[in-house]
């Protein structure tokens, strides 16, 4: 007796023209294709995006938001005649995969199978690595989200900082779930935040080098104390204290632990504080 076969999911094709053969091999495998223009909104998320062409690919990837807790789908991209160093940037942009173009079909089918697979995993995992206070990550997901971002990091030699920020005083659950919309907002699309722990937030900055990181720890200072917090009928000035610390080649608890050395220390100064200071 044969297996199933496993339903379809929703596909985005993202192309300027010539996606016409994308969608028919696509939707033959049973999947619902919808296409748009680069510039267009990309309305609902879908469960897998194939842009065509390395430029659309970049449009894509700099107009998905990142969920915190996960990425909003993979994104595919056939990326032509794009250089080696382009796509290396596309997958550090948070691309599943970069294909060439033309492409077999069979390669196509392939691989939105493969990141339907993906997608489908992490759906049924989003519950157990959310937050259920903040709808950010838990500390389970930035466990494992430090581990991954170490491992590339050790393979393709790029830069990677974490900032650790939490609030000072005493800080109820509004303030806690503010505090980390507040955080993440100011981050970049390709960051990744969890809340760690009670008023804590553990972010982790993809290629930023020292001083990109300080610049960005600052910011994340500021939005906490840039306007009070409602609490109740009432609204009350809170500060932030921060710390950060830039990948050296130890492993992701060493890591860690230096970025929660930098918050103790920004606390111990009194809070409202970035630590280090300067770099």
């Amino acid at each position: 007796m044969e297996a199933a076969a496993e339903p379809g999911g929703r596909v985005l094709v993202v192309a300027e023209s010539g996606h016409e053969p994308l969608v028919r091999v696509l939707s033959a495998e049973g999947h619902d294709v919808d296409t748009r223009l680069p510039a267009s909104a990309l309305g609902p998320p879908p469960d897998v995006v194939v842009a065509v062409r390395a430029s659309s690919g970049a449009a894509v990837l700099a107009s998905l938001e990142r969920r915190f807790r996960l990425p909003v789908a993979p994104v595919i991209v056939l990326s032509g005649g794009a250089s080696p160093k382009e796509r290396a940037g596309l997958l550090r942009a948070g691309a599943h995969t970069c294909l060439p173009d033309p492409l077999d079909p069979d390669e196509l089918r392939a691989a939105v199978a493969g990141a339907l697979a993906i997608q489908r995993s992490r759906n049924a995992s989003a519950e157990e690595l959310a937050d259920p206070l903040t709808g950010l990550g838990n500390r389970r997901l930035g466990e494992r989200e430090l581990e991954l971002f170490v491992a590339r990091s050790a393979r393709h030699g790029n830069a990677l900082a974490v900032v650790m920020a939490a609030v000072d005083g005493d800080a109820g659950d509004s303030v806690v779930h503010d505090a980390g919309a507040r955080l993440a907002h100011t981050l970049r699309s390709g960051d990744v935040i969890a809340r760690w722990d009670g008023p804590e937030f553990l972010m982790m900055l993809p290629d930023t080098d020292p001083k990109g990181t300080h610049r960005a720890a600052e910011r994340l200072r500021q939005s906490i104390s840039a306007a009070p917090f409602s609490v109740g009928p009432e609204t009350i000035a809170l500060t932030a204290s921060v710390g950060w610390a830039d990948w050296r080649g130890e492993d992701p608890s060493e890591f860690k632990l230096r970025g929660e050395r930098s918050l103790q220390q920004a606390r111990e100064a009194g809070g409202d504080a970035v630590r280090p200071a300067t770099r």
